[in-house]
């Protein structure tokens, strides 16, 4: 054997040996391949699985908490329904605009109550007057058309139905009508429970989208659950909850931004077993959130949702079951994959480059090939160490999935714990909720009562005490009769306050918008408390700024309440000296005057560290003060709420022994203007007037007023013997004043020594002089003129009443004026008026018949509701019927709805009510009176309402 032949058999053998290598080396490659494409794909199934559970079960929790969020907006509604004996259409607007501002998801919320035709017209007939003059009761047929409810049994209509406009076209609608919905509110009436249709489509949305709806019911008064027969008997109405159900869920959805997830709804308690109703596939690859499918396209077996990996929940919808399942789909699936099978593949393409390349180098040097294969084996060495790196970190990941898995367990029924918890708290809050809503009903029921228990005997009190003043009294028995008409004044003013302050607790303060003219209000005020100075010395003056608007929106009456608060309290803590009301322009806005009120006095002072307590209820400054002064202390609490509620705040600034100002403000609106006539009036500009007043405050007001009216103010004197001097110098200079202002209570000399001086004075005989005084002495203004005075002015002084007398005084025809303004009080003489007086209590019927017959009118009574129907049913020559309104076998209310259907329909009929409440006019007009008088009650007020509607 030769060399070459030597060498050829070990090159064989070499070749060999290198042919085992490799192909050995190949397959490890495919074999490591393999596993570690199967590892990649197993740890990429694992991890999608887990991130989808975990998702649905996030998005499945919050739908069912949307959804019981969303259900229990009707509770609230019944509670306020509980709350109150009657809910009207504006208050079931305000209460559920707010919830249907928080929930877009609720399609609509309705009040439906049980009608029958002996109330289907009263029904109907309200809803005219509350501006739906087309409403009326319809059903839908089989084909889905509107036709009217016939008469006939009973139904339940959509009565109050929000949002009004979207919903407007079921208005009228009888649920009883349609056999899906009546089955769930039967079911409801019977079982005293929260029901819920099957998924059905929505009449508002012409039947192209699902919705389901939810009947809560609402019984008369409290009823056995264990009687189905009493609560039918017993049902009001039903409050119902339209739900959408395509925005319920997107609107989780949209929150949750939980992309590539399909989801199927369906109702497992339908007639039809698992009623598909919702179906929701987006495209998760366009990046975007896709339109909702067609809810037409429901046409999927149920059972293939099912199969694969999917995730199912149930959870309760009112006496529902409702099933949701989420799967994931293919853009979803491919999102999550991390696409590292590049690894092993590289393996393969390595292995397969070096088995070409022993091919190519077969006929190479076998040490050449040596060296290519040790090379390549290094190379395939260091993948292997990688790809067990890989394999590692792959493990390692795992692990930590499983470690993350565990701990999403953990937090979900942590989470569980905490939803439980929260429910069993929530269900705790509402049953305090109900209490304290059942504690504050009892109260406002209790204080109503209260009310007109204590007003029914004041009328009579106060009634009769008027009448006694009239008669012939010596003195000692006008102060006894004084002093009872006094102490009942006082107990009626607690009575008030009590209710106020229960109202502003209860947070039923509520403010009217109406147009008035400020600077009469004002005046209106002072005169009503100027009659408590009881002979003191005080100096009274309005002072408002000349950018004060002179007409403005907002609720008069509690303006004028929180005013005579603060003059009442003025008045009490003031001797002698001066209070006042200061008004000036705050800040001006497009639609709103903000105005700062200060009333001021001269009074004891408050001390700093009191100021703020004073305003809280039942306190005063010093509790002595209740003993020296009286006083509950709620007045000012009172007035301090209800400036809040005007957009204001309140403060004080006092001096100890110099004087208080209680100081406020307000937000007004702009007023509505008004179409005046013209009148003519007499120019007085140029007008020269002269002042005569001791107090420094009073002077400054009359001048101002006098400059505002463009009169030329000569001289301003502080006192009868400074004015005459000043008249001295005045008619030497040939510049005598046309008009002089004089004050009656002065010192050194009053104002009726003064005018006797300037009325002898011998160049003075065209002058004429107007007394002023604070003083409101029965017959001081009679007074004034007899003792030679030519006008008379009452303290605070306006600028409308300076104007009018000054122009009366001057004008040639004052005598005649004077006379005809005199008569007016006699007009308005009584006619021939029959009346019908409906009163149960004999006090006030008798008091009643001696105010009726001194007015000269024909006047007949009887005791309850029930005989005024039959008394105007024998004899209906009646012109006006005076009502109490609580009375035993039947009140007021029941009564007029009675004669308005079965009597007549014209008769005016007035309430007396002894009830305070915020919507007693409401009350009063649903039930058909015409109007109504508070008791106790005011003679001249029940007067002006017997004219006005017997004119």
């Amino acid at each position: 054997m030769n060399y070459f032949t030597k060498y050829s058999g070990l090159h064989k053998y070499a070749g060999n040996k290198y042919s085992i290598s490799v192909i050995l080396m190949v397959l490890s490659g495919f074999a490591l391949t393999v596993f570690g494409l199967d590892m990649t794909k197993k740890f990429e199934r694992e991890w999608v699985k887990k991130t989808f559970t975990n998702r649905a079960l996030e998005l499945s929790m919050a739908i069912k908490e949307e959804i019981d969020l969303d259900l229990e907006n009707l509770n609230s509604i019944k509670a306020f329904y509980a709350s109150t004996g009657y809910v009207n259409r504006i208050e079931f607007k305000e209460f559920t605009q707010p919830i249907l501002e928080r929930h877009p998801s609720i399609r609509a919320l309705e009040w439906i109550p049980r009608m029958t035709d002996e109330n289907r017209e009263e029904y109907i007939a309200k809803a005219h007057v509350d501006g739906h003059r087309d409403f009326r009761i319809f059903k839908v047929t089989e084909e889905g058309n509107f036709i009217e409810a016939k008469a006939g049994g009973e139904y339940f209509p959509i009565y109050y139905v929000e949002p009004f406009e979207d919903n407007k076209k079921v208005f009228g609608f009888d649920v009883s009508s349609s056999p899906v919905r009546w089955r769930s509110l039967i079911k409801s009436l019977n079982t005293g429970r929260m029901t819920a249709t099957a998924p059905l489509r929505l009449l508002q949305d012409d039947f192209n989208e699902f919705g389901i709806l939810v009947f809560n019911p609402i019984y008369q008064k409290k009823t056995s659950a264990s009687f189905a027969e009493e609560r039918y008997k017993n049902i009001k109405g039903f409050v119902v909850g339209v739900f959408h159900i395509a925005g319920m869920i997107e609107g989780v959805l949209t929150t949750l931004q939980t992309q590539g997830l399909n989801i199927y709804l369906f109702d497992s308690m339908a007639r039809m077993k698992e009623q598909l109703f919702y179906r929701y596939e987006p495209d998760f690859t366009s990046g975007e959130q896709p339109e909702r499918l067609d809810q037409s396209a429901l046409a999927i077996d149920v059972k293939d949702l099912r199969s694969g990996t999917f995730y199912e929940e149930h959870f309760r919808v009112g006496d529902h079951t409702w099933t949701i399942i989420c799967k994931p789909s293919e853009s979803f699936i491919a999102s999550l994959k991390t696409n590292q099978s590049w690894i092993p593949l590289s393996i393969a393409v390595l292995l397969i480059a070096l088995l070409i390349i022993y091919f190519i180098s077969h006929t190479q040097k076998s040490s050449l090939v040596e060296n290519i294969v040790e090379d390549r084996t290094k190379e395939l060495s260091v993948v292997n160490d990688r790809l067990e790196e890989e394999v590692e970190e792959r493990r390692a990941t795992a692990e930590n999935l499983a470690r993350t898995i565990k701990d999403l367990e953990k937090a979900k029924k942590a989470a569980m714990n905490i939803m439980r918890d929260f429910r069993i708290e929530k269900d705790k809050a509402q049953a305090l909720a109900h209490q304290a809503q059942a504690a504050a009903q009892a109260k406002s029921e209790f204080l109503a009562n209260m009310s007109h228990e204590i007003r029914t005997p004041m009328n009579s009190i106060l009634g009769f005490s008027k009448l006694l003043k009239q008669t012939d009294l010596d003195e000692e028995q006008m102060d006894f009769i004084l002093t009872v008409e006094s102490s009942g004044e006082v107990l009626l003013e607690l009575i008030n306050d009590i209710l106020d302050f229960s109202k502003i607790e209860a947070g039923k303060v509520e403010l009217e918008k109406i147009d008035f003219d400020l600077e009469p209000l004002i005046v209106d005020v002072f005169k009503m408390m100027t009659s408590k100075f009881g002979g003191k010395d005080i100096e009274t003056y309005i002072d408002i700024a000349d950018n004060v608007p002179a007409r403005i929106k907002g609720d008069t009456t509690r303006l004028r309440q929180v005013l005579m608060n603060f003059l009442s309290n003025a008045i009490k803590f003031t001797s002698q000296g001066e209070i006042g009301i200061k008004i000036n322009l705050e800040e001006e806005r497009e639609d709103v005057s903000a105005l700062r009120f200060s009333v001021n006095d001269t009074g004891i002072g408050i001390p700093e560290d009191k100021r703020e307590e004073i305003f809280e209820s039942f306190s005063q400054a010093d509790m002595s003060t209740s003993r020296k002064f009286g006083g509950t202390g709620l007045g000012l609490a009172i007035s301090k709420a209800l400036i809040t509620a005007m957009q204001g705040k309140v403060w004080i600034e006092s001096e100890v022994g110099v004087g208080s100002s209680f100081i406020f403000t307000g937000c007004f609106g702009k007023a509505e203007p008004v179409e005046t006539t013209a009148i003519k009036k007499r120019d007085l500009t140029g007008t020269k007037i002269m002042i005569v007043d001791d107090s420094v405050m009073s002077q400054k007001i009359s001048q101002r007023l006098c400059e505002r009216l463009k009169l030329d103010v000569l001289s301003v004197a502080d006192s009868a013997p400074a004015a005459l001097q000043k008249i001295d110098e005045l008619a030497a200079g040939d510049n005598l004043p046309d008009i002089i202002l004089s004050d009656i209570m002065m010192p050194q000399m009053n104002g009726y020594a003064l005018m006797k001086k300037i009325k002898s004075h011998t160049k003075c005989d065209s002058v004429r002089v107007i007394a002023m005084t604070h003083n409101l002495e029965l017959g001081i203004a009679k007074k004034a003129k007899e003792e030679g005075f030519d006008g008379f002015l009452h303290k605070p002084l306006v600028k409308s009443e300076l104007e009018k007398e000054i122009i009366t005084t001057l004008s040639e025809s004052q005598t005649e004026l004077k006379r005809t303004v005199s008569s007016t009080d006699e007009q308005g003489a009584a006619r021939d008026i029959r009346i019908l007086v409906v009163e149960d209590n004999i006090a006030n019927q008798k008091l009643l018949k001696i105010q009726l017959n001194k007015w000269g009118y024909d006047s007949d009574y009887v005791f309850n509701g029930q005989e005024a129907i039959d008394k105007l049913k024998e004899d209906d020559q009646y012109d006006i019927c005076l009502m109490d309104l609580q009375m035993p076998v039947m009140g007021g209310e029941e009564a007029s709805r009675i004669i308005r259907k079965d009597v007549d329909k014209e008769i005016p009929i007035i309430a007396l009510t002894a009830k305070i409440v915020d919507n007693v006019e409401d009350e009063c007009r649903e039930a058909g009176m015409n109007d109504y008088v508070s008791k106790p009650i005011d003679a001249d007020d029940l007067k002006e309402k017997i004219l006005k509607y017997t004119a």
